[in-house]
């Protein structure tokens, strides 16, 4: 059964003190992740990734993820031995959170 629900736009029902908060936390993931990549602070201490997977709805776009993906490990972001996957969700189904 269907019904018409309207999307909802959460910026208008954020309260100003939210929207900060929300704000901080996204430059403290930011931070974290430079510290992360640049090997210090709290980030630092993350031990690299063994493997990124991927799931996308079609073929092509698990095509162009691979592709993607094997960009940013020439750039030096992923480590030679991290796994780099990117599969197309099977048949009948979806996997990822999309």
């Amino acid at each position: 059964m269907a019904t018409d629900v309207a999307p909802h736009d959460t910026a208008e029902t954020l309260t100003p003190a939210a929207v900060f908060a929300l704000r901080e936390a996204i430059a403290r993931t930011g931070e974290t992740f430079a510290e992360f990549r640049a090997g210090i602070g709290t980030g630092g201490a993350t031990p690299p990734w063994d493997a990124v997977v991927l799931t996308c709805a079609t073929e092509s776009q698990a095509a162009a993820a691979r592709e993607e993906l094997h960009r940013r490990r020439a750039q030096g972001l992923f480590h030679e031995g991290c796994a780099l996957l990117a599969l197309p969700d099977p048949p009948g189904g979806r996997v990822g959170s999309g």
